[in-house]
């Protein structure tokens, strides 16, 4: 089971760090196109890796505050939405 506090170290490496910021970057294409974006986009962006540290990194954003889930508590992890939540980086 994912717990996010066991794979937010991963956020801190160089790897995770490269990661997330391909994930900004596709998060900012589809804000400009659609206004949000699925978790899936986000992970495909990372181009590979461990499925639990991807979604560590997507919640990573949403700790910072740069994304905001729109989806409910029942949505399956890779059809999570969010929309912009302060200006990304």
């Amino acid at each position: 089971m994912y717990v996010y506090s066991q794979h937010r170290p991963y956020v801190f490496t160089e790897e995770g760090q490269t990661k997330l910021l391909a994930m900004i970057g596709a998060a900012r294409r589809a804000f400009e196109v659609a206004g949000a974006v699925r978790q899936h986009v986000l992970i495909s962006a990372a181009a590979g890796g461990d499925g639990w540290q991807l979604i560590a990194l997507v919640d990573r954003l949403v700790e910072l505050g740069y994304l905001r889930e729109v989806t409910g508590d029942n949505c399956m992890g890779q059809h999570r939405v969010f929309v912009e939540g302060k200006p990304l980086p």
